[in-house]
């Protein structure tokens, strides 16, 4: 047998373990139904890292067919601040009010399996999560699918970030902006609906940028004393704040090296920029 010196493989085991934080790892987390067999799906973080993204799927089946399914992503970058609301008072035990899903504390979703006519069983589960220091668990297309969701959150968020930190925002340009936030959640919708069948990465892409886009049409649709925000200002101040989210989070960056764009997908996100 061949062997190697030392300081040989003191080398390759360095290098493996600074990759270890990409690889996918031992699934971290389970899952709990407020009512045992239905209710609110529940994420209970059981790892040492911190979970800031996760894919939720369910269906419920009866005599093998498919009576009713849900899904859904969630991801800490879509907050605005570190705080999120939920259905809090219908659960019971301590749940975490945090945007992001800390080391031991559970996380309500937005999703309540309920008891169905039809008798059917629910069969439900977190199956992706991503963790914050860029590993993560569970269905690797799952996974892939999430990522490139955040890729369109984080596109979209610098887009209106450098918009409103360029304009002086007053009654008059926020028609403006809303007009351009419409026309752009249209577009995403569109190449949601055009791509969801046979480019599920380019549709989880498009879905970030129509998230972020249908947020700003709704943030900036004046109510009937003033601007929903306090104060003009103070959408400028949110889209800074959810920029520097988006610059500090580790997850984002490393897993943009692991999962990167399709190049098709890189040229049409680069072809509608240039619009």
């Amino acid at each position: 047998m061949l062997q190697r010196p030392v300081p040989f493989l003191l080398i390759c085991l360095t290098t493996f373990c600074a990759c270890m934080p990409l690889l996918a790892q031992d699934r971290g987390y389970h899952m709990e139904l407020s009512n045992g067999t239905s209710g609110w799906a529940i994420l209970v973080n059981d790892s040492q890292e911190t979970i800031e993204a996760h894919h939720f799927s369910a269906e419920c089946r009866s005599a093998g067919r498919l009576k009713v399914g849900t899904e859904y992503s969630y991801d800490a970058l879509q907050s605005s601040g570190t705080m999120r609301g939920g259905p809090w008072n219908d659960v019971a035990g301590v749940v975490t009010h945090r945007d992001v899903l800390e080391p031991g504390a559970r996380m309500v979703s937005d999703e309540n399996l309920l008891p169905q006519p039809s008798g059917c069983v629910w069969d439900a589960d977190f199956d992706a999560v991503i963790y914050a220091d860029g590993s993560y668990a569970g269905d690797t297309m799952r996974v892939r699918g999430l990522q490139a969701r955040r890729d369109g959150l984080a596109e979209s968020l610098k887009y209106w970030a450098s918009r409103l930190a360029q304009e002086a925002v007053d009654k008059a340009s926020l028609a403006a902006i809303r007009a351009d936030a419409e026309r752009l959640k249209e577009e995403d919708r569109k190449k949601t609906m055009d791509q969801c069948g046979k480019l599920p990465l380019s549709c989880q892409y498009w879905r970030g940028k129509y998230q972020i886009d249908r947020g700003v049409v709704m943030q900036t649709t004046p109510h009937k004393d003033g601007p929903q925000l306090e104060g003009y200002g103070g959408i400028i101040q949110m889209y800074a704040r959810r920029e520097k989210k988006i610059e500090v989070d580790v997850a984002l960056k490393k897993l943009e090296a692991v999962f990167p764009l399709s190049e098709a997908l890189t040229a049409e996100k680069n072809q509608s920029q240039a619009q």
